[in-house]
């Protein structure tokens, strides 16, 4: 999608935000629904212009995600924005009862079957349902619509491998990039003539000493592949870890998961962080496959694992489970 349909709908997102800003006096809850309505209508009319691809994976959604999240910093995730298109969908200008609020609608709007909806929608107004009532009801009807499906594509790669960043301006000595900032300086009486900047060396642990040796990759996304361990979960989607980067070097890390997306804790969010801290106990073994940076300054990753003891790295990443698209297919992701 063109830079220019993407400025568009972020300039009508901004500007039902401003609106939002400047109807303090009027009804709350009115308001933020109304809004959600028009920012579902914004991203529908925009979703026109994606290609198949990009509707497939949401990048052109979290392309807008990203650069709302430059001028507003909170509730603008790709998360929340797929729920305001969804609400836009089912709802589009039907009149909406603002006894209930958006939390119940977001729910609501999760509801395939028409039936069922309205009739838990009249119930919730009728019976006073919170949000965490109606909520317990749609997962029990068990008709809640899904997010898209993405097409997930197991990581493969190689671990221990890294790429000369630089020489350093003497010649005296080369860094090898291990990631997360952090480099080892192979000095040049190591390195004689065999090394230059772009070069890919493999590294490997003998008794207490490292060997390094110049290869080739098939491609450079078989880079960025870290063994490690879980140190806590943080919450649905993101967990601290710690990696082994080699050369004695440990990297501890928030590492939020690729397209996994939990609510805040004290919503839904919760039982994803239940089942994520279930799922992956303290000193669990792991491997990461970093890729960018999100906007908060967190690292996103891949994680592959097995719940069991005693594996070695190599096992993990031939056999690991794909913990990002495990999570997807799960309810509360």
């Amino acid at each position: 999608m063109n830079r220019e349909k993407i400025n568009q709908a972020l300039n009508g997102i901004l500007k039902v935000y401003e609106e939002i800003r400047s109807q303090s006096s009027l009804n709350k809850n009115t308001v933020v629904l109304e809004a959600n309505r028009e920012i579902g209508r914004i991203l529908k009319d925009t979703e026109k212009d994606a290609t198949n691809e990009e509707r497939t994976s949401g990048s052109w959604m979290k392309a807008i995600s990203f650069q709302l999240q430059k001028h507003l910093k909170k509730g603008f995730s790709e998360r929340n924005l797929f729920y305001a298109q969804k609400f836009y969908e089912v709802y589009g200008k039907s009149e909406l009862d603002h006894r209930l609020s958006w939390s119940h609608y977001r729910k609501l709007a999760s509801i395939v079957d028409e039936k069922l909806r309205e009739k838990l929608t009249q119930a919730a107004i009728q019976k006073g349902w919170s949000e965490k009532d109606l909520s317990i009801k749609v997962k029990e009807s068990g008709q809640q619509r899904r997010s898209p499906e993405l097409r997930w594509k197991r990581p493969e790669g190689l671990l221990w491998h890294y790429k000369i960043k630089e020489s350093l301006t003497t010649n005296e000595s080369f860094l090898l990039d291990l990631g997360f900032y952090c480099y080892y300086e192979i000095p040049q009486t190591q390195a004689g003539n065999k090394y230059k900047t772009d070069d890919i060396l493999e590294i490997h642990k003998q008794g207490k000493s490292w060997n390094i040796k110049k290869t080739k990759i098939p491609k450079s996304s078989d880079l960025y592949f870290y063994f490690g361990e879980i140190e806590r979960i943080i919450d649905g989607d993101t967990i601290l870890v710690k990696l082994q980067l080699g050369f004695n070097v440990i990297a501890r890390q928030r590492i939020r998961l690729h397209n996994v997306w939990s609510g805040e804790l004290d919503t839904d969010g919760a039982s994803s962080f239940e089942l994520l801290k279930k799922k992956l106990p303290s000193k669990t073994k792991i491997i990461v496959r970093s890729r960018s940076k999100d906007i908060y300054g967190r690292y996103v990753g891949d994680v592959l694992y097995l719940p069991k003891k005693a594996i070695k790295p190599e096992e993990i990443l031939k056999d690991g489970i794909y913990l990002n698209e495990e999570l997807s297919k799960i309810g509360g992701f």
